[in-house]
């Protein structure tokens, strides 16, 4: 029993590990694609 607990919650840490990196990964080429646009390109708030 023991065994295959300790699988799962390994494989869990994977996936959580994964998701991270997924979740910096975006975080990061969003941020440098925004500073690659002009000033003219980027979104204005909508008033």
């Amino acid at each position: 029993m023991w065994p295959t607990i300790l699988d799962t919650l390994g494989a869990l840490a994977v996936l959580a590990s994964v998701a991270a990196q997924i979740a910096f990964i975006r975080k990061t080429r969003q941020s440098a694609s925004r500073e690659a646009r002009p000033e003219s390109a980027r979104r204005k708030p909508f008033r």
